[in-house]
């Protein structure tokens, strides 16, 4: 009997060491299936992302090529390399909704320019608000620009949407912005801050969405050493300078502008 016992118990343990080794070899087995659809799942999910920047980028060079191949307004021609190059960074600008400040002497386009950025921005649908701070009565701009209440001051018989109100979602057109008062500049700048402000004798916070889009024929750095404009008002309103030349510096372009 004992003999019996001790021929069987060899096969006895070689039969569970093989056991084990089956056992042993199905885990490796699972655990590699679920390495395999782990990589699985991070390559599907990289090639998702990779599809998704092909596809912004696609978006992004068709939006570029339609700026590029969208014709001139016909008043923004000229065969001069440098305003040709003014021309196309204005188109660049366009669709990126920035505050742009426009420089240069009286006559040189400063208003052509900004109706052009306005044309080729998404902003296009609702029209272009124009202001000439230089024309504005000293005592009514901020009524001008901010709107009044009824009552707010002698002869304010009734509420009144400032330019800034009737500009929203739109572009608002600065021309001269260096004579605004000083006074009126806080308010401004915080427009271009915050997007907020109250109407003349009201208590109100109101919000809008304006670009806005400010000219010049002055030196805003000599009006700020001068303690006649502020400075955080000037970064605020230079993200994206354009200084157009005087046309004495296009003469190829005379012949053009007058046909």
């Amino acid at each position: 009997m004992k003999q019996a016992e001790l021929k069987t118990h060899p096969h006895s343990e070689s039969a569970i060491t093989h056991e084990d080794e089956l056992l042993a070899n199905q885990h490796t087995i699972i655990a590699n299936q679920e390495r395999i659809q782990s990589n699985q799942s991070k390559l599907d999910l990289l090639l998702a992302h990779q599809e998704a920047i092909l596809a912004n980028q696609a978006k992004l060079d068709l939006r570029i090529s339609q700026q590029e191949h969208t014709p001139a307004s016909p008043e923004m021609i000229g065969v001069n390399p440098v305003f040709r190059e003014i021309v196309r960074k204005a188109r660049t600008v366009a669709g990126a909704d920035a505050t742009v400040l426009v420089c240069g002497e009286t006559g040189t386009g400063k208003e052509l320019l900004a109706r052009d950025i306005h044309a080729q921005s998404a902003r296009c649908h609702r029209p272009l608000v124009t202001v000439n701070c230089a024309t504005l009565p000293a005592g009514l701009i901020e009524s001008d620009l901010f709107g009044h209440e009824k009552g707010a001051f002698t002869g304010a018989f009734q509420r009144k949407l400032g330019r800034f109100e009737v500009a929203d979602g739109s572009t608002i057109f600065l021309d001269e912005v260096g004579e605004v008062p000083l006074e009126t500049q806080a308010k401004f700048l915080r427009i271009l801050q915050h997007g907020e402000f109250e109407r003349v004798g009201g208590t109100q916070t109101l919000k809008v969405d304006v670009r806005v889009i400010a000219a010049t024929n002055q030196s805003l750095e000599r009006l700020i050493a001068e303690q006649k404009f502020r400075s955080d008002l000037f970064y605020r309103l230079n993200v994206f300078p354009i200084t157009l030349p005087p046309l004495r510096h296009r003469r190829e372009d005379i012949l053009l502008l007058v046909n």
